[in-house]
């Protein structure tokens, strides 16, 4: 299961991280909360991409592999709209 986690995690994080970061610094704290959401899908969908072009055993049976993956994606995708929505409301209270 970590093989599926690491793909649909790993990439995107330090992008999350460093966007966020860099985002609520600047002032824009509305796009630092929500533009590094849809990183999580986006990069699931493309491993599953070069998974299904590049292994034979995300073949048949196999894909359902891929859509684990995709599903990974959605749920931090989810999970990251759920966190900015949080760090919304708890920067905009400091200011």
């Amino acid at each position: 299961m970590e093989f599926y986690i690491f793909r649909a995690l790993l990439p995107a994080f330090p992008i999350d991280v460093f966007l966020t970061i860099y985002c609520i610094k600047k002032g824009l704290k509305i796009i630092g909360a929500f533009i590094p959401v849809p990183l999580y899908f986006i990069n699931a969908y493309i491993w599953a991409m070069i998974l299904s072009a590049s292994d034979s055993r995300f073949s048949g049976q196999g894909a359902l592999g891929l859509a684990v993956i995709i599903y990974i994606g959605i749920a931090f995708s989810i999970f990251r709209l759920i966190v900015g929505i949080i760090l919304l409301f708890a920067n905009r209270n400091k200011t």
